[in-house]
């Protein structure tokens, strides 16, 4: 029993420890590079604003989604809050902004991916501990 009991907290440890990680490090140059990047501090989240790729050529005619080019980068760097997750989001202005904090220096992808992978392994743990102290 106790020995179950400790595969299970270790295996729990093991789960959460990216998640106790207090600081991010982002890039802070539009060409992600590890020389340019910065431990944001705690609870800190990265940010990387695209713009995407118009839809029409210089002559207006229609570009089919492999014929455009790709998102625009234009800017990359910290951001105050940590927003728990990853998340995108299509402004008015037509741009897209994306924060991330899931592991460092995740503002380097070519297209943010929102992941809901933290939120499982959070949703496991709790399972796990529940059933440990049960």
């Amino acid at each position: 029993m106790l020995n179950s009991l400790a595969s299970h907290c270790t295996f729990l440890v093991i789960l959460l420890l990216p998640n106790l990680v207090l600081t991010t490090r982002c890039f802070t140059n539009l060409i992600p590079d590890k020389r340019f990047s910065a431990e944001c501090g705690e609870s800190t989240s990265c940010l990387k604003v695209s713009k995407p790729p118009s839809l029409f050529n210089k002559y207006g005619e229609f570009l089919s989604p492999d014929k455009r080019p790709g998102f625009t980068t234009l800017f990359r760097g910290c951001f105050v809050l940590d927003m728990q997750m990853d998340i995108c989001f299509n402004s008015q202005d037509g741009l897209e902004y994306c924060w991330c904090s899931e592991r460092d220096l995740c503002n380097g992808e070519p297209r943010l991916h929102v992941s809901r992978m933290s939120s499982l392994l959070s949703l496991v743990s709790l399972v796990l501990l529940n059933k440990a102290f049960n």
